[in-house]
């Protein structure tokens, strides 16, 4: 069909197409969309084939004498990256060199920045995403040192995620090692990440292992409330066993330094009050490897048999009705130890100021003298007490002790529970074993419950448990309790309530803390204080690694919500607990 459009300068008919012709149904053809993502690969596999591996177009040249190659590359490339927009650009001398003259960068002092991770930042820039396979446990830390000097945040946060993930027997010495002696980015996080899992695991780690820790991280666990010992006699010979591996690997005698801090730790971060007089006895005929002294003072010893026997006196000679005990200062002012007897002399001891445990006061192993002195001057402690409820993951660095009053007279009792290969049902309870502490029994249970708001799902609830001793299970207090043949343990708390504070710490798969606190509360016969949360949840349902084929899998976070009506199987659950009364 045609139609006929005349215009005065035009004599001629013009034909206008009409819908139904056939060109119309040829235009109408839909057009395949087009494709912007394939697009942006082909023009960054493009750049990154050309520009960085064939050097076509280069305006610069770098040089890296460390490992003695250049590179020509794009200074439109580079500054994208902060760090050679920097140098470029930034008023720098290599930013005045002719276009023929190279840049070198000297990584000669840099042992972990290396020619491969270099290719990588190259690669990253050039718009080539990185391969996964590209960061392993044997060179994460040379790639992390590598990005993060030239500032890649995203790949060097990826390199601190594979690190926190990848933290094993078989890595930890490597990258402690590496997070301490370097400030990278997330370093911080990462020694945080190496704590929390030496916190559980050291316990169970070989020795041969241990020996290759710096001392100063063996004081970080040995002062930490949340190292996962089973006892305070355990944690003891645990301490003792590093001094007497490294005495036999060691091939010098330690330094100065490192025997004075050997000696602190022994001295006052050992609670010897909780151990039995047939612990203390063993801990008295130890010596030290390196200079055939005690291990242990005697007057620390008799210091610990004195507050055994004081705090002993005092619950015994307390009202049934009493609830507080006046174990606690309100301020830190100078006081006088107990005065020790002893077979050869009457130990004086002399007024000094007392030192709040786990503050950031420097060693006191100097006010103890030797113990074959007459005297001695021992610096009096104090240990602070939580002055809020709390649970929550928590920075280990952010676990320092209470500066508000009150503080405790008498060292917290301190012990570790392991709950293994349990399947937990709705409301079911799984206790662990008693432990005897101040005249009653302790324990610790797990309960699994459901939230009572529908978008926190299942619950796990930890627990502190009082148990009642009554006059005929006095007898049998041995069975129930690690402190056997100790007569000076067996007596019985007869106060129905006591006033008890108390903290429980966890470390989580992904190598956090969980802090659950308590301020001094009422504990009847029989009755627990605790939390429920969801963040407990995650903390024992990690396979074991070795069933598992993907190790990021085996690491990651499996919720108990998905069928919180059934049994979940839990691969381990490990509480550091310290408690103490007021």
């Amino acid at each position: 069909m045609w139609l006929v459009m005349t215009n005065t300068d035009m004599d001629h008919a013009v034909p206008i197409q009409t819908s139904n012709s056939p060109l119309s149904n040829l235009s109408s053809t839909p057009k395949p969309p087009y494709d912007y993502q394939q697009h942006t690969l082909s023009f960054a596999d493009h750049i990154y084939q050309r520009g960085l591996l064939d050097g076509v177009g280069s305006d610069m040249t770098v040089c890296i004498p460390a490992w003695q190659q250049s590179y020509r590359l794009h200074k439109l490339i580079l500054d994208q990256n902060p760090y050679f927009q920097a140098l470029i650009c930034g008023g720098f001398k290599e930013s005045r060199l002719d276009r023929q003259e190279a840049i070198t960068l000297h990584f000669e002092d840099y042992p972990f920045i290396t020619a491969d991770s270099f290719d990588l930042v190259l690669t990253s820039l050039y718009g080539k995403a990185w391969d996964p396979l590209a960061i392993g446990t044997s060179n994460v830390c040379e790639r992390l040192a590598t990005c993060s000097f030239f500032r890649m945040d995203s790949l060097s946060e990826m390199c601190v995620v594979f690190m926190l993930e990848t933290l094993s027997e078989a890595t930890i010495v490597d990258y402690l090692c590496f997070a301490d002696a370097n400030v990278v980015h997330g370093s911080h996080r990462l020694c945080e990440g190496i704590f929390a899992f030496l916190c559980r695991e050291a316990w169970d780690l070989p020795f041969s292992l241990l020996n290759k820790l710096p001392i100063s991280w063996i004081q970080k666990l040995i002062q930490s409330d949340a190292f996962w010992t089973p006892t305070e006699f355990q944690r003891y010979c645990w301490l003792r066993e590093i001094i007497f591996q490294r005495s036999e690997d060691s091939k010098d005698d330690p330094t100065a330094d490192d025997q004075d801090l050997f000696q602190c730790l022994f001295q006052n971060h050992i609670h010897y009050m909780h151990m039995t007089f047939d612990q203390l006895s063993i801990v008295k005929l130890d010596v030290n490897p390196f200079d055939d002294k005690p291990l242990v003072p005697d007057e620390v010893i008799k210091d610990a048999l004195w507050h055994q026997i004081q705090l002993r006196s005092i619950i015994e000679g307390a009202d049934p009705n009493t609830r507080r005990l006046d174990l606690t200062v309100d301020t830190l002012v100078s006081s006088k130890s107990p005065t020790l007897p002893s077979s050869a002399s009457t130990l004086q001891s002399q007024p000094s100021p007392p030192v709040l445990f786990g503050s950031s006061s420097s060693s006191t192993s100097s006010s103890i003298k030797e113990p074959d002195s007459e005297s001695f001057v021992q610096q009096k402690q104090v240990y602070s007490i939580p002055a809020h409820d709390a649970i929550g993951y928590i920075p280990i660095s952010h676990c320092l002790p209470n500066l508000i009053p009150p503080y405790s007279q008498y060292p917290p009792f301190r012990f570790s529970v392991e709950f293994q290969n349990l399947a937990l049902k709705l409301q079911q309870r799984i206790y662990s074993k008693p432990v005897f502490y101040a005249g009653s029994m302790w324990n610790v249970y797990i309960q699994k419950s459901k939230s009572q708001r529908k978008d926190h799902g299942t619950q796990l609830g930890v627990y502190l448990h009082r148990q009642a001793i009554s006059d005929h299970q006095n007898s049998d207090l041995k069975q129930y309790s690690d402190h056997q043949n100790s007569d000076l343990k067996q007596y019985i708390d007869r106060r129905q309530v006591t006033k008890t504070w108390f903290k429980i710490y966890s470390s989580t798969p992904k190598h956090t803390f969980t802090i659950c606190q308590s301020v001094p509360d009422n504990f009847s016969n029989l009755q627990s204080w605790g939390w429920r949360s969801s963040i407990l949840c995650y903390q024992g349902t990690m396979p074991m690694p070795s069933t598992v084929d993907n190790l990021n899998q085996a690491l990651g976070h499996v919720s108990l919500s998905s069928s919180p009506d059934t049994p979940h199987q839990i691969y381990a659950l490990r509480f550091s607990v310290v408690m103490g009364h007021v």
